[in-house]
């Protein structure tokens, strides 16, 4: 039966160099009834593999050394997912002062963030996804 529910459940992506925090967000989001694929922001990964995924979202707990390159991550992500894939960034950076950085699509929540924001925001992608 866990199986069976691992194949029904929707995909979230995961970009986190942080192992707790990847760690805490994936048990959190399985609670909530998704599929996260940790480690997504390896370069490694097989991006075929991620289209077959069909992942409803792309969650970037930016702690990462740089925040173009965490960034830039979720946009190769995102190409290889789908220009619809929306992107969650998480960060204790004020993004609000480089919209360069920023584009269509992504949405910034200051750490710490309430785990109320993420489920609210992955309804929202969820439902707006269904209705397109």
């Amino acid at each position: 039966m866990a199986g069976e529910r691992l194949v029904t459940q929707p995909v979230v992506l995961l970009l986190s160099d942080d192992r707790k925090s990847a760690r805490a967000i994936e048990l959190l989001l399985f609670d909530w009834g998704y599929r996260v694929v940790p480690g997504a922001g390896d370069p490694c990964l097989d991006h075929a593999a991620v289209m077959d995924m069909r992942p409803i979202a792309i969650i970037s707990d930016a702690v990462h050394a740089s925040q173009t390159a965490s960034l830039v991550a979720a946009h190769a992500l995102r190409a290889h997912a789908g220009a619809a894939v929306p992107i969650l960034l998480c960060t204790k950076d004020d993004l609000a002062t480089r919209p360069d950085q920023l584009n269509a699509g992504i949405t910034v929540l200051a750490k710490p963030v309430d785990p109320r924001r993420v489920r609210l925001w992955l309804d929202t992608m969820g439902q707006a996804r269904r209705a397109s």
